[in-house]
C-alpha cells in the first residue's frame, strides 16, 4: 500500500540507514496488537504526519499541495485544480 511505502520512506529520510533496526521492530510491534479501527487509524495518520511535519520547520499542507501538484505535471495534468 502506498501510504506504508511513503511512511517507510519517510521514516527513512529521518533516520537514515540507522533506522532499519526501529523500522523492523516496529512493525512486529503493530502486528502483535489486534487491527485498529480504519477511521480513526487514518486520523492518527493525518496528526502524526502534522506533528512531524511541525517538528522540522515544514507545513504539511504546503508539501501535500506540492506533492498533488508534482504528480499532476507527471501525468500531463497541469490544468487540473488541485
Amino acid at each position: 500500500m502506498k501510504v506504508l511505502e511513503a511512511a517507510l520512506g519517510l521514516f527513512r529520510a529521518v533516520h537514515g540507514g540507522d533506522g532499519r533496526q526501529m523500522a523492523d521492530g516496529l512493525l512486529t510491534t503493530v502486528y502483535e496488537r489486534p487491527a485498529g479501527d480504519v477511521a480513526q487509524t487514518m486520523g492518527s495518520v493525518a496528526v502524526t504526519l502534522e506533528a512531524v511535519a511541525e517538528l522540522l520547520g515544514l507545513s504539511a499542507g504546503e508539501l501535500k499541495e506540492w506533492e498533488i501538484k508534482r504528480i499532476l505535471r507527471a501525468y500531463g495534468m497541469e490544468d487540473v485544480k488541485s
